[in-house]
């Protein structure tokens, strides 16, 4: 039987303490609860006294927060995988924590399922380094799950993509927002949108597009720009691809329909 893993667990508020103690199966996870903290520097000397492997560690908490906490873990030299608590209100906080390994993000309100999940994965790669990690049958298919892991980031990938339509818009841009690789953003991005960044781009530029053809007089030319695409001839190519009109027919058929 292999020894149990270590585990800590950091949260300023007593209550997600006792529900992450009390509603995950620690035991049939293989996993022991070696100690609590309710801030940073009280989890830097259970650190110091424990040697977890596994850290579970809200962000904003008093006297020392979740960042702190975790620049002072990796100067101290501890290799524990870390699961930052967090919500989507703390994006810039939680992104500045990248550089420093966060295994996972997971989101509040916790899904104490998926979370149970997530460290049986965590647990698995701990036990077996290098090796191919068998999910339980009823976390299959999770791989990076849009409810934990890059959630937050993509959520405000989304946003800012949504706000920055009309400009040069690259992933080297939004990953640089981000403060990620530009590889890791097109990772995340198609595995939890189920598209590419291009093409969720070029389909939010096209329904932006459609909009100002039928609900305005603006020229093409104009609405061209408006939507990201400096040159005319090249909107007209794109839009035409994915519609099967050039633009000024779509605002003529369009107007046909509505005076029908």
């Amino acid at each position: 039987m292999q020894p149990k893993l270590k585990a800590l667990l950091v949260d300023d508020e007593t209550k997600i303490l006792q529900n992450l103690q009390a509603v995950l199966p620690w035991e049939r996870l293989g996993i022991h609860v070696v100690g609590h903290a309710g801030n940073g520097l009280q989890a830097l000397s259970a650190v110091k006294a424990s040697n977890p492997d596994v850290i579970l560690c809200d962000i904003r908490m008093p006297v020392m927060d979740g960042i702190d906490f975790l620049r002072e873990l990796r100067l101290y030299g501890s290799k524990a995988k870390v699961i930052m608590l967090t919500g989507y209100q703390e994006f810039e906080y939680a992104r500045s924590v990248i550089k420093y390994e966060v295994r996972e993000y997971f989101l509040k309100p916790i899904d104490y399922d998926e979370l149970e999940g997530l460290l049986f994965d965590i647990a698995q790669e701990i036990r077996s380094p290098g090796t191919l990690v068998m999910q339980k049958p009823h976390a299959a298919a999770r791989g990076i799950d849009c409810k934990r892991a890059g959630a937050m980031l993509m959520a405000f990938a989304k946003e800012y993509i949504d706000a920055h339509l009309s400009s040069d818009l690259g992933i080297n841009d939004i990953a640089d927002y981000l403060n990620i690789s530009p590889s890791y953003f097109a990772i995340l991005f198609k595995q939890c949108y189920s598209k590419t960044f291009l093409e969720y781009v070029t389909s939010k530029r096209l329904e932006l597009a459609k909009t100002y053809l039928l609900s305005s007089d603006v020229s093409i030319t104009q609405i061209g720009k408006m939507v990201g695409y400096e040159d005319r001839r090249y909107f007209t190519k794109v839009f035409q691809k994915h519609t099967g009109m050039i633009p000024s027919e779509f605002r003529e058929k369009g107007r046909l329909l509505n005076e029908a």
